[in-house]
């Protein structure tokens, strides 16, 4: 159940930086108003059955840096004693779209990196991600209807094997 909640909070928070809406900042999406550089985000295990659930202790929490423009630029998150455990950087272009998002160990060696591709309407149509080593992981295309809703998805392997086939 712990797991569980902690992935749910995880995937909304990385959509929320991921998947904007078109035109919305990374504070906008979060629904924070207002100039803000940083957002202290507190995760903590949960106690009890999904009809009484609890607040147990904290298991790590995660500090997101914003540029002025309120895109998110950092992401610290740490142990519980405080120490570093990971790091992620986020790159944009001229038009706020995100280019570049680096995932790092806590003593600063690179693990990940995500390069995204727009098409000329600024949409996203590719995102790769690679390892340290610079190996393709992952690679996403992503398709969008006339209205420039996107309705496909297709999440390939680093063996090039089909992985996620969305279609909505």
């Amino acid at each position: 159940m712990k797991n569980i909640i902690f992935i749910l909070v995880s995937s909304l928070v990385f959509s929320a930086l991921t998947y904007a809406k078109e035109g919305e900042n990374s504070l906008a999406e979060l629904k924070v108003k207002g100039k803000v550089e940083s957002i202290k985000e507190k995760r903590f295990d949960v106690q009890g059955n999904s009809e009484n659930l609890q607040k147990g202790k904290q298991t790590n929490y995660s500090i997101l840096f914003f540029n002025p423009q309120g895109n998110t630029i950092e992401k610290h998150t740490f142990l519980p004693d405080g120490n570093l455990q990971r790091k992620s950087t986020y790159k944009y272009d001229g038009n706020g779209k995100q280019y570049e998002q680096l995932f790092y160990t806590g003593n600063d060696r690179i693990t990940e990196k995500y390069i995204a591709k727009y098409d000329n309407a600024g949409k996203k149509v590719e995102q790769q991600g690679y390892n340290e080593s610079g190996n393709l992981l992952e690679k996403s295309t992503y398709g969008y209807d006339g209205k420039g809703y996107m309705i496909e998805e297709h999440k390939y392997n680093a063996g090039g094997s089909l992985s996620l086939n969305q279609i909505t």
